[in-house]
């Protein structure tokens, strides 16, 4: 086997490390910035939910539902 496929790399497409250049100068590099809110909005917006609750990581929604 000559070609394996890359564990783990980073998709780049766009505007990417723009946003995330916007995100590590404005400090707010937490949970409830305004791309975590902009996520939220679209996923309310897509799927007609009242409210959607951002997690840090799938460990931390697991832990919330149990």
């Amino acid at each position: 086997m000559t070609e394996q496929i890359p564990f783990n790399r980073a998709w780049i497409s766009g505007q990417e490390m723009n946003y995330l250049r916007e995100v590590v100068e404005s400090g707010k590099i937490g949970s409830d910035g305004p791309f975590t809110r902009k996520c939220a909005e679209l996923l309310e917006q897509r799927f007609g939910l009242a409210r959607v609750l951002m997690t840090p990581s799938c460990t931390a929604a697991l832990e919330m539902a149990i």
